[in-house]
């Protein structure tokens, strides 16, 4: 499952999306993924946001996790 050289469009999206929830599901069960949202306004300077809401059954505690993924290969 490799998405680096695909074209983005909403199917990389939905795959992605999947992809983080049954990763999750697996490795992180308790862990309910919440929403998995793409900010790609930038798209054309080579970012990307990617905001993944996540709640975390036990504790009782509900977070975001902002990437910021970019061109840049340093």
């Amino acid at each position: 499952f490799g998405l680096l050289f695909e074209n983005y469009n909403g199917d990389v999206k939905a795959r992605f999306r999947a992809r983080v929830v049954e990763q999750a599901k697996i490795y992180m069960p308790f862990i309910n993924i919440r929403s998995v949202k793409f900010d790609d306004s930038e798209i054309d300077s080579n970012l990307i946001q990617i905001a993944i809401n996540y709640y975390v059954t036990p504790l009782n505690f509900n977070d975001t996790i902002l990437l910021n993924l970019n061109g840049d290969s340093r």
